[in-house]
């Protein structure tokens, strides 16, 4: 995996947190909502979406290692079908070789 894409998974859950923390923080400023209150509804919230984050961290990443498999079972699949038919095209010019040879030999 690259050191780009492993530095911007890395963030992702603190951004998703901070985001969710943002947005109730403004809503509860917005609602004229008690301190406590408040905080407590903050907590709650950052919690929640700390293990959201979490998990979308976690598929991601699952979904990237199995692309990454994918891709490298693919390349191996067309590696076997390339040989394969290099092997042909060696194999019938060979044949074709020997069919020349022969019939030099029959004049």
């Amino acid at each position: 995996m690259k050191r780009g894409q492993s530095m911007k998974k890395r963030y992702l859950r603190a951004f998703i947190v901070l985001l969710a923390g943002l947005i109730t923080s403004i809503l509860n400023i917005i609602n004229h909502r008690d301190v406590i209150r408040g905080l407590s509804v903050l907590l709650v919230v950052l919690l929640v979406f700390y293990v959201v984050g979490t998990l979308a961290q976690e598929i991601i990443e699952k979904m990237m290692v199995d692309s990454a498999d994918y891709d490298h079972e693919h390349q191996i699949e067309v590696n076997k079908k390339a040989e394969n038919k290099a092997q042909a095209e060696s194999e019938t010019q060979t044949e074709n070789e020997e069919e020349s040879a022969k019939e030099e030999l029959e004049e």
